[in-house]
């Protein structure tokens, strides 16, 4: 068997290639940092009433507790008052999706974080 040899051709696909990668690259980043320019712009106004609910919530949990302890209610009635409020913030509907959304992010991260560490482990050895 013999094999040809290697013809001039050869050279302009690898280099229309790297011209390939770095346009895709660049539209990706491009894509991607309009997209959460977009995000940003649109859910700001959610996230300052968001905050600012957390805070009236905050500052509430905080006269029930210095309430409920002044009127004497013992440390195992706060907790029971305090989970049933967790219990019923948690059985919403939108909560759950974010707490779901939350943990596929964190998967799939750890999923990521393994590849490039058995990759790096690869190419050391």
């Amino acid at each position: 068997m013999t094999h040809a040899p290697p013809r001039q051709d050869d050279e302009r696909p690898r280099s229309w290639l790297v011209v390939w990668r770095v346009a895709a690259t660049v539209a990706i980043v491009t894509t991607g940092t309009g997209v959460v320019a977009l995000g940003g712009f649109f859910l700001a106004p959610w996230a300052v009433r968001q905050l600012a609910e957390l805070l009236n919530l905050t500052a509430r949990a905080v006269v029930w507790i210095v309430g409920a302890v002044n009127s004497g209610l013992d440390t195992w009635s706060i907790l029971v008052g305090m989970g049933r409020a967790v219990s019923t913030v948690l059985s919403t509907p939108g909560v759950t999706l974010v707490l779901v959304g939350l943990e596929v992010v964190g998967i799939v991260a750890l999923f990521v974080l393994h590849r490039i560490l058995r990759l790096d482990k690869e190419s050391s050895q």
